[in-house]
């Protein structure tokens, strides 16, 4: 870079790290894939965001290759070359020989109480690695924060207004300085929250004491009924 590049001391390393934690995402996040000694384990799961699906090619096991094919509601496994092996299931060990059918854990559709649970979700800020979908995601092992000292986090509960009951941020080891928590029907005109809120969004705003360490949400939950 030369002297008058803004990013001059700051040169694009190629991080084959980096890389091989990305596809690490879709390898063993969305397959469940562990490697034990007598075969694999595998527990598919699909977020929303892919509901189309996701396949992996070219995966191996000692000799054998393999690929996995993650559908919305069925994941099919098929030995593509190579000795059979082991595949451990959440229904226990069975035998890849050429093909096997196993369920897709969908968390979107199981049956939850969490009106925001896997609802749309945006934010003014993300912090890197700590999105937004991730206050909705149902696991207490993800939060959002935002990129600063404050940020704030919009649920779309969906097109038909709900009688809001309770709404309930949980914090991750950060908790924030003060946060304000707003209901709308429309996304322009919001109101302070108040239990019995007819909306179709919520919002929570928070701010944080250091901007350098702020405020996380693990969890977003939103208790909800019908009209």
């Amino acid at each position: 870079a030369g002297a008058e590049d803004p990013l001059s001391g700051f040169p694009a390393d190629d991080f084959l790290t980096g890389k091989g934690g990305f596809l690490q995402v879709f390898t063993h996040g969305l397959t469940g894939l562990r490697l034990r000694e007598d075969g694999v384990r595998l527990a598919p799961t699909l977020p929303p965001q892919l509901h189309e699906g996701v396949t992996l090619k070219g995966l191996r096991f000692r000799d054998a290759a393999y690929e996995v094919e993650v559908g919305p509601r069925t994941t099919t496994v098929r030995l593509t070359s190579g000795t059979p092996f082991t595949v451990h299931t959440e229904e226990g060990p069975r035998r890849l020989a050429s093909t096997l059918t196993l369920p897709t854990r969908r968390p979107d559709m199981v049956p939850t109480a969490d009106a925001a649970r896997c609802r749309p979700v945006t934010a003014t800020s993300e912090a890197p690695g700590l999105y937004a979908e991730a206050a909705v995601d149902g696991s207490p092992a993800t939060s959002w924060s935002p990129e600063g000292a404050a940020g704030s986090l919009t649920v779309d509960l969906g097109a038909r207004p709900l009688r809001i009951t309770a709404v309930t941020p949980r914090w991750s080891d950060v908790p924030p300085a003060s946060s304000t928590l707003e209901t709308s029907l429309d996304g322009r005109f919001w109101r302070p929250y108040l239990a019995g809120d007819t909306a179709r969004k919520v919002r929570l705003t928070v701010r944080s004491q250091d901007p350098e360490k702020p405020a996380g949400v693990t969890e977003l939950r939103v208790e909800a009924e019908d009209r």
